[in-house]
């Protein structure tokens, strides 16, 4: 066998060096035929022009599920071929931190994806200004946006990253799902607990607080005094009889006198359709009153527990106080100022 690779060695070096003393020149290798393709190649510096709205949220591992959803609902035609639009994007981490509600209900993806996406291409210095957007699900649910430090925030989702160009348009990645008020988590929540059938209902339990006596009398006033006893369940932000005090001290007399002469606006925006606990309520979360504006919630630190919020930052915001009063047809969270609906 060691002499058989010998032998296979000895010639193979032989061979190697009569190559390499011979004078005969090296041919030339044969020349590729010219392409007989009538296209026009790209020259080589030139970029590829960029894709379409939905191609290139498809083409971004963070926006997976957005893309799918936008295709489940039927608007990925729409954003293939038309525009231009922007689209506030969540990404899919946003996604996940949805409340188990929304993301079961059937219905809620179409708004959702209607909620996100604005006519026209949006630069970023459109943004660097406190303005307000319509989406293309319509004036009931609009964008506020604001930009605190350089830092833009649309409604209460903040936007991560600079802009992504489309061919028909741009895309902002924001850090959370953007819930507009034609969503109810609490028409996905209407059931009240069972351990409740026991306990007295709304009217009886509110009687029995003894500080919200303005309050049952302003529902009485307002024609809503049925809903308390009603077998609906129904969540209530009642106010304080000091509350109250301290909106007469502090408001106009003409706002005063609209309040009189119509309460129910005032206290439907104090009520809303279903069962919502405490533990239910969560940062930005947007839900809608009887009176058809929203509400919006904040969540802030205070020590080792949550302060609960209601449209913080706003005229007529309130914070929850004490422990929600839970019915057997709703529950009721006592509050410490009586909320002004944005039309007042």
């Amino acid at each position: 066998m060691i002499y058989r690779l010998f032998i296979f060695f000895a010639v193979g070096l032989a061979l190697l060096l009569a190559a390499c003393g011979s004078d005969e020149p090296t041919p030339s290798p044969t020349a590729i035929p010219a392409s007989t393709s009538t296209s026009t190649p790209l020259p080589a510096t030139a970029t590829p022009p960029p894709l379409d709205l939905i191609d290139t949220l498809m083409q971004m591992d963070d926006f997976t599920i957005l893309s799918m959803t936008l295709n489940e609902v039927g608007l990925a035609d729409q954003l293939h071929q038309e525009g231009p639009f922007t689209i506030f994007a969540p990404t899919n981490a946003a996604f996940a931190e949805l409340p188990d509600a929304i993301k079961n209900d059937a219905d809620a993806p179409f708004d959702l994806m209607l909620q996100i996406i604005v006519d026209g291409a949006l630069a970023p210095e459109a943004l660097t200004q406190t303005s307000t957007l319509t989406p293309l699900l319509g004036d009931a649910a609009p964008l506020t946006v604001t930009n605190a430090n350089g830092v833009i925030e649309i409604n209460e989702a903040q936007i991560t990253g600079p802009p992504i160009a489309a061919q028909n348009g741009l895309i902002y990645p924001i850090d959370k799902v953007l819930v507009p008020p034609t969503i109810s988590i609490l028409a996905l929540q209407s059931n009240v607990p069972v351990a409740n059938a026991v306990l007295p209902n709304l009217l009886q339990i509110a009687e029995e607080a003894g500080d919200l006596t303005t309050f049952l009398d302003g529902m009485q006033a307002a024609g809503l005094f049925d809903i308390l006893s009603a077998d609906t369940p129904h969540t209530l932000f009642a106010p304080t009889d000091r509350a109250f005090e301290q909106l007469v001290e502090n408001t106009s007399g003409e706002l005063l006198k609209k309040l009189d002469e119509d309460p129910a606006p005032l206290f439907k925006y104090h009520l809303l359709d279903g069962y919502l606990a405490a533990t239910s309520i969560q940062d930005g979360l947007t839900l809608k009153t009887l009176a058809g504006a929203p509400l919006t919630f904040a969540a802030q630190p205070d020590g080792d527990k949550l302060q609960l919020l209601i449209n913080n930052g706003q005229a007529g915001a309130a914070a929850l106080v004490g422990q929600e009063l839970a019915a057997r047809n709703g529950v009721i969270h006592v509050i410490d100022a009586v909320l002004l609906p944005p039309d007042e």
